[in-house]
């Protein structure tokens, strides 16, 4: 018989309700997984109505991955838990989820959308640690936190937003280097993101004008991605502020010396 709890669910439980799901046909989502559990860890993760669904045999219907979650965090979880099952699966997690910018927007915040995509790529590209890596999944509650405790992004939405970009330029990478610059140095990442932006005042050896170029010639074969983006962006940031001249803007990701993604405030030959 189907039953419903409100269940404090602690590390063991849910260790312990997984060693019984042998039946999902759903793949562990590691990134997802990961998300969740630095959400616990920093008492982002509240009771909020969610269920977790345990069938009759006892495999998990919905809720793996926040019971992966909270035996990663090593703390617990409150949430209510359906035993029993339910009466179809197929609609579970059809429902459309709520972004952060639909938060963000309902709390006055201007450019929600804009803001809360350059607080994603922030996160994603520049951890704590400052080192640059590679995209990492970013949860809803993590974006809206960091744009509350970090005042200074409406500054850099306004830079993002009030200028026409060039076809294919991501502003939220934009803004994210441009943030991420201002900790740094403001009158670089000001000057940078001016000449990203508009072009205008530039000389051939200028960092920004061999962004623009560089970005022109691989927009016309195909469009850049956000990965590589980001890496020419810091690339070009590291060039305005050591002051380093050239005529081309290189990153090169493959041969016998391939780079790492960038470091802000590190220099590297060009």
């Amino acid at each position: 018989m189907e039953s419903v709890k409100r269940v404090m669910i602690t590390p063991e439980y849910a260790a312990k309700l997984l060693e019984k799901n042998t039946a999902n046909f759903r793949r562990r989502d590691i990134g997802r997984e990961a998300m969740i559990a630095k959400d616990i860890n920093a008492g982002n993760w509240k009771f909020n109505g969610a269920t977790i669904i345990i069938r009759e045999d006892e495999t998990i219907a919905d809720g793996q991955t926040r019971l992966w979650a909270c035996v990663k965090s090593g703390k617990p979880i409150e949430s209510l838990v359906i035993y029993g099952g339910v009466e179809d699966e197929r609609t579970i997690d059809e429902i459309r989820p709520r972004g952060a910018a639909q938060h963000m927007a309902n709390t006055g915040v201007p450019s929600a959308n804009l803001a809360a995509s350059i607080v994603r790529s922030y996160l994603q590209y520049f951890p704590a640690t400052g080192k640059a890596q590679q995209a990492c999944k970013v949860s809803t509650s993590q974006i809206v936190e960091f744009y509350e405790l970090n005042p200074t992004l409406v500054q850099t939405v306004r830079e993002c937003s009030r200028a026409k970009m060039l076809p294919g330029l991501s502003a939220s990478i934009l803004g994210a280097v441009h943030f991420a610059g201002c900790k740094i140095c403001i009158d670089t990442s000001a000057r940078w993101i001016d000449g990203i932006r508009s072009g205008e005042n530039l000389s051939a050896d200028d960092p920004e004008f061999m962004f623009r170029k560089k970005f022109y010639a691989m927009n016309a074969m195909r469009a850049p991605g956000r990965y590589e983006q980001a890496e020419l962006m810091v690339k070009a940031w590291n060039m305005r502020y050591f002051n380093v001249k050239g005529r081309q803007l290189i990153f090169r990701i493959a041969g016998d010396e391939p780079e790492d993604f960038p470091i802000l405030g590190q220099a590297r030959k060009s």
